[in-house]
């Protein structure tokens, strides 16, 4: 049987938190909470790793689970998989900016924003289109 999982130790929390300058990496704030989120979703302590980590406030943390923002964008998990990794590899950069410049990539691409597949692959985005025909 498997150890039951107790949380992120605390010495990487904050190896973490020190990388990301206390920073959520999704929009840049420092005054609204920080959370520690696997971009690969946990699964045990094999996933408690600097590279699966990011720093993001409470509000964005939600948001890469799938609660809609308040303006209504909504992401999905794969996309936001996507994003938090290049992030993690690429610091200084935020996630609202990088999102922004990939689904611009992605539509240049002919690929859909919200699953960043070729349209016509995208079972998604195919079913939507029949949906509404």
């Amino acid at each position: 049987m498997s150890e039951r999982y107790t949380g992120i130790p605390e010495p990487l929390r904050k190896e973490v938190l020190e990388r990301d300058a206390r920073r959520c990496r999704w929009c840049g704030a420092t005054n609204r909470g920080a959370d520690l989120h696997h971009v690969e979703y946990r699964r045990g302590y094999s996933y408690d790793r600097l590279d699966n980590l990011i720093t993001l406030c409470r509000q964005h943390h939600g948001f890469v689970h799938g609660t809609p923002a308040a303006n209504g964008d909504t992401i999905t998990k794969a996309v936001a998989q996507t994003v938090l990794q290049f992030l993690i590899e690429h610091p200084g950069t935020t996630g609202l900016s990088t999102w922004r410049s990939f689904k611009r990539r992605w539509a240049l691409e002919g690929r859909c924003e919200k699953h960043a597949e070729k349209k016509d692959a995208c079972q998604d985005c195919a079913y939507e289109s029949r949906r509404f025909k």
